[in-house]
């Protein structure tokens, strides 16, 4: 997983557009979308001021009208398909694999769901800096997969602070007890948690009791 800038160039003229302050997530060519006449795109967005948090939105551009719109959901782990009128959104069950380092749930997929460009509020381009403020009371769609409960885990539960905050996040929601403890001494230290860190950098080094 990474986050980048991005920007798009005409390579008939080499005009190129700057789309600062966006950040794009940049999982390669499955967040990226053209429609079928290939005068719009879409690509999948981290907040430009929040960073990479659980909520995402889909950045849509018109390169004919210069205008831009977005749709917000409250889960990243989704893919977007631009096509000439809507845009076809699909949860990445890819993502919900199992995994023996740390507990997962057993989810089952939705059915995609589709937004209507006609139905959209789009904005020109050269007000692109005030994106966070023209989107601050932004609806946040919920797409989430069915949930069925947690697979049995079948691999080693924490026995020391060396393990990762996200994962011990999931440890704790699978109902580990030791995980439970840590991660409230953790949310006791701080209100702003770095998740990709080990627990220790926040409690020391510690073995499970």
């Amino acid at each position: 997983m990474s986050i980048c800038k991005f920007y798009l160039t005409d390579l008939q003229t080499f005009e190129s557009t700057d789309f600062d302050p966006l950040w794009v997530i940049g999982i390669g060519m499955t967040g990226f979308s053209w429609n079928e006449d290939q005068n719009k795109f879409s690509l999948q967005l981290v907040n430009p001021q929040k960073g990479l948090s659980t909520t995402t939105n889909f950045f849509i551009y018109n390169i004919e009208t210069r205008q831009f719109s977005s749709i917000h959901f409250t889960n990243w782990n989704l893919l977007g398909r631009c096509h000439n009128d809507h845009l076809e959104i699909e949860y990445n069950e890819s993502i919900e694999r199992e995994h023996l380092k740390y507990p997962t749930k057993d989810l089952t997929k939705p059915s995609n769901i589709y937004f209507n460009f006609s139905d959209q509020l789009w904005t020109d381009i050269k007000y692109l800096d005030q994106f966070n403020n023209l989107n601050k009371d932004a609806m946040l769609n919920e797409f989430e997969p069915i949930d069925n409960g947690w697979r049995p885990f079948k691999g080693q539960l924490p026995q020391t602070t060396e393990v990762l905050i996200w994962e011990l996040e999931k440890f704790a929601e699978y109902g580990d007890s030791q995980s439970i403890e840590w991660f409230d001494e953790i949310q006791e230290k701080t209100n702003d948690i770095d998740w990709w860190v080990n627990a220790s950098h926040y409690l020391g080094l510690k073995i499970r009791k």
